[in-house]
């Protein structure tokens, strides 16, 4: 508890130079194919060795004495990077919650007026999406009050577990894990110690998921979304970000799971909320924790994550996650009631959007106030929530045609997140300095350009009922950087390929018979080629790039 007061109280302390690390602490990835009991034999001639999780080959190094004379006065770090079964190593980080003390207040959840979460609400208050799959958010935090009466009918149970029996029911790995599970701790206690003293995460689980319409309280971002908590902070350990690895391995599993089981078991994750990070940290500092972003994309997660506090330009100092390159991470700014930037990371290439971090009113830990366990907070940790909670409403009110493509190739949909953010951002000169899309997030905005992308078919527009069997597209789905084509028509043909969003994105002419075309810098996802040649024939065919 002692080093948790330390971090604790680092909240405060001026900005240094670079990310803080722990000196002694390191985190491996090793390459695929490697024999594990071999490498651990060769690690321990480091220090203490353990695993973070065997099946993603991650593991973490305690050296006794960096400085030691056995490693010859070469940084440690380089000697386990050079080591023949290590893909990356890195220090282990300190981290900071996404928090800063209380201000002046407003009026209680003010933001959920200003956001126009309202007006989605007079259509559906979340719960369940088109297919009747239930919509869960996991909020890795430091665990969720089981006890608070607001999150008590919303906290997310894996039904296919017995509580408390020491078993593995579902066979997931996770013995237990009844409401979620433990990264920091490696057990089943969402709730403990460690979460009682901060409240962090119950007052983040709050904006994105408090009982709504029930005459008490307050009402989250969603009224009937299910809350998967995620504790991701050790109770006696300074090593927390291998807390935070865990942590979102285990959320990508539960998708996964769900997935391959056919709806069984599992968690149908949408998104997940993460308002915690590393000042100044840089990609190549948490290779690790960056990388995993991109494996919560492919298993179908968006991340939702809050920038640091420090009111700072984190293309110059950095900033973890918000600096990882991944495209399927969202980042979250602060912003007033009046749309203008408060203290927090600025950046208009890596800081996507602001929403409101000051005076948000929400949940705190029950035996704080058991009275009235509500509070107002401050920070780029409470902003980050209502654009994870707003993206998780809009699931409930999607077409299937969207969810059908989220499933069929998440890169697109992720595409059309993004642009819809972009296009749905109430936008002011203030912002346009310190966000990529220049303004505040805005609920009912993003909820009505989905709307117009539902209504329209979403590219459906873009094929034609021509001789679509003149022109065939093979191989497809295209796994490469070529596309082959062959061309059965006359003449000279004219060819438009277009992206998700209907944007012509390369062009070409020939007439040639069979034609192949470099797409080397294309992205995965779907694409629509049109084409109409000379003799009048014309046709669409729908390609998919999976590079």
């Amino acid at each position: 508890m002692k080093n948790r007061l330390v971090l604790l109280f680092m909240w405060f302390l001026t900005l240094s130079a670079t990310a803080q690390s722990i000196s002694n602490k390191f985190i491996l990835q090793l390459k695929p194919g490697t024999n594990l009991e071999d490498a651990q034999v060769k690690l321990q001639n480091f220090g203490q060795i353990k695993w973070i999780d065997r099946s993603y080959r991650i593991v973490s190094v305690t050296v006794q004495n960096e400085n030691a004379e056995t490693f010859s006065k070469v940084p440690v770090l380089v000697l386990l990077k050079n080591l023949d079964f290590v893909q990356t190593a890195q220090k282990t980080n300190k981290l900071e919650k996404r928090v800063v003390p209380n201000d002046k207040l407003y009026p209680n959840q003010q933001y959920l007026h200003y956001l126009n979460v309202e007006k989605v609400w007079n259509v559906k208050q979340g719960g369940v999406d088109a297919y009747g799959d239930t919509i869960v958010v996991a909020i890795i935090d430091d665990g969720i009050d089981t006890s608070h009466k607001d999150l008590i009918p919303n906290l997310w149970h894996n039904y296919s577990e017995t509580p408390w029996n020491g078993v593995d029911d579902d066979e997931n790995g996770y013995i237990d894990d009844y409401f979620g599970w433990n990264g920091g701790d490696e057990d089943n206690r969402t709730f403990n110690d460690v979460s009682a003293m901060d409240g962090h995460g119950t007052s983040v689980a709050g904006i994105v998921g408090a009982r709504g319409n029930d005459d008490s309280g307050i009402a989250g971002m969603n009224w009937n979304v299910k809350l998967m908590a995620i504790h991701c902070f050790a109770t006696d350990d300074v090593d927390f970000e291998a807390g935070i690895l865990r942590s979102m391995i285990y959320a990508i599993r539960m998708k996964e799971l769900y997935v391959s089981s056919n709806k069984a078991k599992g968690a149908n994750v949408v998104a997940i909320n993460m308002s915690i990070g590393i000042d100044n940290g840089l990609p190549e500092d948490a290779p690790i924790w960056c990388s995993l972003y991109d494996s919560l994309g492919r298993a179908g997660i968006i991340s939702i994550t809050a920038v640091t506090n420090k009111n700072v330009d984190v293309d110059a100092v950095g900033d973890i996650p918000t600096r990882c390159p991944s495209k399927f991470i969202v980042t979250v700014a602060a912003c007033d009631y009046s749309d203008q930037h408060v203290s927090s990371g600025y950046s208009t290439t890596y800081v996507d959007l602001a929403s409101y971090g000051k005076s948000v009113y929400t949940s705190i830990v029950v035996n704080k106030n058991p009275a009235n366990p509500y509070k107002y907070s401050n920070g780029t940790s409470y902003a980050s929530p209502q654009v994870a909670g707003g993206i998780a409403l809009l699931e409930s009110v999607a077409c299937k045609k969207f969810l059908d493509l989220k499933k069929a190739n998440f890169d697109s949909a992720m595409s059309l997140y993004k642009l819809w953010l972009d296009s749905s951002t109430v936008r002011n000169s203030n912002l346009k300095d310190f966000t990529l899309f220049g303004g505040r997030f805005d609920a009912n905005g993003m909820y009505e350009e989905m709307m117009k992308w539902c209504n329209t078919g979403g590219n459906d527009d873009l094929l034609s009922e021509g001789s679509n069997n003149a022109v065939i597209v093979a191989p497809n789905p295209i796994n490469g950087n070529t596309v082959q084509l062959t061309n059965f028509t006359k003449g000279i043909v004219n060819y438009n390929l277009f992206d998700i969003q209907g944007r012509i994105v390369k062009s070409w002419k020939s007439s040639e018979r069979n034609v192949a075309v470099d797409i080397p810098h294309f992205t995965s996802g779907l694409y629509i080629l049109n084409w109409s040649s000379s003799t009048g024939e014309w046709g669409s065919s729908r390609i998919e790039l999976t590079k």
